[in-house]
Order: C-alpha cells, then sequence, then structure tokens
C-alpha cells in the first residue's frame, strides 16, 4: 500500500463536462471542504462484523479484524479529541492548510466533522475514523455512526476520559460512479460548490461521467437522470386522485393508524399507505432517513436513485424548495404506482407524506 502523502494543490485542467470553466486553488474552507467531500465518503473500511480495530504503535497502520479477516491499512493521526474540543496534532496538516485559520491552528479549536472532510482534500484520501488511543490492542466493539459522516470505534469498556484521535485511513476507493452517488446529500445541498466537488474529484479520478441539470439550475445526476418523464408519467392519475380526495376530505386533515400503515379520511374510509417523506421547518427528509419513522418501502426510492444515478432521491435531505422544483411527490409516486398523497400533520412543526391508491379508500 502507499503511505499517505500530502497532496500538492496544483493548478487544475477545467472539467468540461461538469460545466467548470477554471478550478482555481481554494480560498475558503468551504471549497477546501468540497475538494474533499467525494473522496471522503467514496472510500471505505469495513464496519460490519469487526471483532477488532488496532492503531499500530507508530501510529502509521490500522489493522481491522473482522470475521473474514484482518486488513492493514495506511493511516494518519490528524487530531487529538477532548470531547467537543479537537486539536491537529499533524504537522502536514497546518503545514499545508492554505492560510485558513481553521487548518492552521495548534490551538484546541470546537470539534467540526467538516474540517476532518477537509483533510480528505489535503491528502486526497479517506475515510475518517475516531479511535480511542486505548484501543492499540485487539478489543471487542462496535461502530458508531458519530454526527453525518464520522465513524466511531468504541470499546464495550472503554477508559473514562480515555483520549481519543481522528485518523485518517487510506481506504479502499470505490468506483467514480458510486462515490460520487455517495455524496448526493452534499452536492443536492450545496449547489454553490457542488461543481467544485465534482471537478476537483473528476480531476484526481478521471473518468467518463456526464452530469444531468434540471431546468430549474439544479444539478440531479449522474447521466440522463430523468425526473421530468417520470412525473410526466404518473400526472393524469394523480391529478384524478387529488381531485377525489380534495372532495373527500374538504378542510379536515387525514388521520395515520398507530404504524404508519393506514391512514384514514373523514369520510370513514381508510386506505393502506407509504410514508415517503417528513418535512420539517423547511426541510424534506426521506422516510427511509428519518429515525422518527418505522422502517417502510420508502427504501425503494433510494434503491432507485442509487441505480438510475439521482441524486435528490439517493440524498438523505434537501430542502423543501427544491424537492417541489423537482416535483418529487410526482416521482415517488410515479415509482410506487401509487397516484394518491396526503401531508399528515404528526407535530406542531413536522408533517408526513404518505402515498396510497385511491381505490383502496373508495375515492
Amino acid at each position: 500500500m502507499s503511505t499517505i502523502e500530502p497532496h500538492e494543490y496544483q493548478p487544475q485542467q477545467p472539467v468540461a463536462r461538469v460545466g467548470v470553466d477554471k478550478l482555481p486553488l481554494p480560498r475558503t474552507l468551504g471549497e477546501v471542504i468540497a475538494d474533499g467531500i467525494i473522496t471522503r465518503v467514496g472510500s471505505t473500511v469495513p464496519t460490519t462484523d469487526v471483532t477488532s480495530v488496532q492503531l499500530g504503535t507508530d501510529e502509521n497502520t490500522v489493522r481491522i479484524v473482522t470475521s473474514r479477516g484482518t486488513q492493514d491499512f495506511d493511516a494518519l493521526v490528524l487530531a487529538t479529541i477532548d470531547g467537543a474540543t479537537m486539536r491537529w496534532v499533524a504537522p502536514e496538516v497546518t503545514e499545508r492548510g492554505l492560510g485558513i485559520p481553521e487548518l492552521t491552528t495548534t490551538e484546541p479549536q470546537p470539534l467540526r466533522d467538516e474540517l476532518f472532510t477537509a483533510a480528505c482534500a489535503l491528502f486526497n484520501a479517506g475515510p475518517v475514523v475516531l479511535i480511542p488511543r486505548a484501543a492499540t490492542q485487539p478489543a471487542r466493539g462496535v461502530w458508531k455512526r458519530v454526527g453525518s459522516l464520522l465513524s466511531r470505534w468504541t470499546t464495550e469498556e472503554p477508559e473514562p476520559g480515555a483520549e481519543c484521535v481522528a485518523v485518517l485511513v487510506n481506504g479502499t476507493r470505490l468506483p467514480p460512479r458510486e462515490a460520487i452517488l455517495a455524496a448526493s446529500t452534499f452536492l443536492i445541498n450545496k449547489p454553490n460548490l457542488a461543481r467544485r466537488a465534482l471537478a476537483t474529484y473528476l480531476h484526481r479520478n478521471p473518468a467518463r461521467i456526464e452530469l444531468h441539470v434540471h431546468p430549474h439550475g439544479h444539478l440531479v445526476g449522474i447521466g440522463d437522470a430523468d425526473l421530468d418523464s417520470l412525473t410526466a408519467k404518473a400526472a393524469p392519475a394523480s391529478a384524478a386522485a387529488q381531485a377525489s380526495l380534495v372532495r373527500a376530505m374538504g378542510n379536515t386533515p387525514p388521520r395515520l393508524s398507530d404504524d404508519m400503515a393506514t391512514v384514514a379520511f373523514p369520510n370513514a374510509a381508510t386506505a393502506r399507505c407509504v410514508p415517503v417523506a417528513t418535512v420539517t421547518a423547511g426541510t424534506w427528509t426521506w422516510a427511509w432517513a428519518d429515525g422518527t419513522l418505522p422502517r417502510s418501502a420508502a427504501f425503494k426510492l433510494r434503491q432507485f436513485g442509487e441505480r438510475n444515478g439521482i441524486f435528490p432521491l439517493a440524498a438523505t435531505h434537501l430542502a423543501k424548495s427544491v424537492a417541489d422544483d423537482l416535483k418529487l411527490t410526482e416521482v415517488a409516486k410515479a415509482i410506487f404506482g401509487l397516484p394518491g398523497h396526503a401531508w399528515v400533520p404528526l407535530t406542531d412543526t413536522t408533517s408526513v407524506l404518505v402515498l396510497f391508491h385511491p381505490l383502496d379508500a373508495g375515492l
């Protein structure tokens, strides 16, 4: 395995297929984060059936033991972590921090997940994992999610106050298409940085990737990503179903069963339903990514998005305004073949979108 080497930023050639005329050196922390996002989420280490994790005594390697075998990865200890505070300990980070205060300081600073994404850009490697220093000997434990991207190896009986380190691991790279789709949440929610993220990644990992831009300007996927054909497919039946629903409901919202498997209407009719998304404070979250909802068939949407290269379906969440622009309710109807939908209040601030068939409800 090659040793992790600091990435030398060089003026990069245009990536015309991404629509970028030039890609200058990053000037802000946000641009450095964009440069590292796809590399980070598109690099993997084993996280299932793990029996032990070891940080080498020289702290240049990580050994991960699973029920299927052992793998060693080149590694670099980036920072120490104490509660909600972190401090860079790898001099290469501060040396190559591009004059950005959060990357060049050696003083303690608030723990921020995105700073480790920036480090992935500086070294062109990933992912980043958190490991207690005490785990230099094999020990049983579990991987736990920390924040949006970090994985943490937690021993069953961690020592109180044990120091934790953020470790950059030279993991296994996913194929470019899979890596880009893994970054869907960033790409759909950060339109001002999405093209930079893609241009940087494709410069470092040359691949023929064609990207689709929706007429409203949203970067929506790989290849054709033809959302319009899906909305057109659903439109006639959807319009008829909603007209029937309005007549049946009046001004009274429908009610969900406790298991969210059926929806009841004011006319006493009920229908089987599929919760597909929630909306809170202007954020649309797919049901498969919302931990407050029971597991449902909504995971089919993510699978469809990953199979067809559609960012808004593979992302965990996006702005409700973008979901409306892309007509994602109609897209979901086309995928499930369910032409009816209703928004059902869950709390004062959260509503859930459910799909159903009007014939089920006698509408």
